[in-house]
């Protein structure tokens, strides 16, 4: 498995292509009961070791049925928990196995896929990165669909070491993410709301801040432009939102969007502020839009570049 993965660090189209078959030639295998995920097993100091039986979760996801020896672990949880972990258990995820193929396939989702084969584990303290990309990719393309539940079943072997206290350590991190989250979008509230009673006197040809939460009455078109950069060699297209009729010079706002979107996502913005009284220019990036990461996930392409992100 070392080679392999060596070989599949470049990424392309082909490469993915030739690990999804593998994975789909093996599927008759993995379906089976002896090598499919039975059990969860993890340490709890000083309590010792703890199982937990897949055939329980998938009782418990499918028919809403608290088995006893499930009920040892969720019995203490209130009844929203509940239904949040059965929800969480068996929501279908929409993703197609070639879509999943390429995900795992690419740099940044081997990184991702690695980091929970350190909790989801072969064995103890070995890593479970293979076999949860096998099983994320049989899982996207058997009939039940990607979810949690399926990953778990099509796990390709008897039993899933979980390390708890890196699962842990990882919800922790990731709430403090979301936490810090919170509190910079606070700030930048507040700093927004410091800087709008500055100097919304100093600056009259903006439209007032309290006005622009309702469609202005200015009327505007929509062109289309575009300019060529010369040092990636590629042709920018530029959606152009004009406000006609103004007294003075419209403010512009440059709307970049965000990776693998594209300007038609910040449409009702642009259009917004269009209608009160700014000229908007919404940038296309080529190369990491939606398109082409569309065609990535589809396997018609190879990985955007993150050099083309900057």
């Amino acid at each position: 498995m070392d080679i392999l993965s060596l070989g599949f660090r470049d990424l392309t189209a082909a490469i993915a292509s030739y690990g999804l078959g593998i994975a789909i030639a093996f599927s008759h295998i993995f379906t089976s009961p002896v090598y499919g995920a039975e059990q969860i097993r993890f340490w709890y100091s000083p309590a010792g070791e703890f199982t937990i039986y897949i055939d329980d979760l998938e009782k418990f996801a499918k028919e809403g049925k608290l088995s006893k020896r499930l009920g040892f672990y969720l019995d203490r949880l209130p009844e929203q928990q509940k239904a949040q972990f059965r929800e969480a258990l068996s929501t279908r995820y929409n993703i197609s196995h070639v879509t999943a193929s390429q995900f795992t396939y690419s740099p940044i989702g081997e990184i991702l896929v690695r980091r929970l084969g350190r909790i989801l584990q072969i064995t103890p303290q070995q890593n479970g990165f293979y076999a949860l990309r096998a099983a994320l990719i049989l899982s996207a393309n058997s009939e039940e669909g990607l979810s949690i539940l399926n990953i778990l079943k099509r796990y390709p072997v008897p039993i899933i070491y979980l390390d708890l206290p890196s699962g842990l350590q990882a919800y922790a991190e990731f709430s403090q993410l979301v936490y810090k989250k919170e509190l910079a979008i606070a700030a930048i509230q507040q700093q927004v709301i410091a800087e709008t009673k500055n100097n919304q006197n100093e600056n009259k040809t903006l439209t007032n801040i309290n006005d622009l939460r309702r469609s202005g009455k200015v009327v505007w078109t929509k062109e289309q432009f575009s300019y060529f950069q010369s040092d990636r060699h590629v042709q920018i297209p530029v959606d152009l939102y004009l406000p006609q009729g103004l007294s003075h010079p419209a403010p512009l706002i440059v709307i970049s969007h965000g990776l693998a979107s594209n300007p038609d996502t910040f449409q009702y913005l642009s259009q917004h502020l269009a209608s009160n009284g700014f000229a908007v220019a919404a940038l296309e990036h080529p190369k990491t839009g939606s398109r082409d990461f569309a065609a990535f996930l589809s396997g018609l392409s190879n990985a955007p570049q993150p050099e083309e992100a900057i």
